[in-house]
């Protein structure tokens, strides 16, 4: 049944249903999907553990910082075919990150 690899679509789940599949093996099933993704420890870009995890959170912060995150992913998928916008966008983060520290 599994010929190919690659991410499934969400759409897939009811036909692996409707077709008695209970199991969806391992490798279509990404990390960041998974329980367990929580609850490993985050690192800095340059290696060094964060003070915290996500589950340490206030639940009012992690939601917070969930929604950031998307926004950030969305932002950053927006601009990425455009120097220009990758521009703003590299130094909004930029300056963020100086008001923030």
């Amino acid at each position: 049944m599994f010929k190919s690899l690659g991410i499934i679509c969400r759409h897939i789940i009811v036909v692996l249903k409707n077709k008695g599949c209970n199991k969806i093996p391992s490798q279509y099933v990404l990390h960041r999907w998974t329980k367990m993704a929580t609850r490993q420890l985050s690192y800095e870009a340059n290696g060094h553990m964060l003070k915290g995890t996500s589950t340490c959170l206030s639940p009012t912060i992690k939601k917070l910082f969930l929604e950031t995150c998307s926004k950030f992913s969305l932002a950053l998928h927006a601009a990425k075919y455009c120097e220009g916008k990758m521009r703003y966008f590299h130094k909004a983060v930029g300056d963020a990150f100086t008001q923030l520290g």
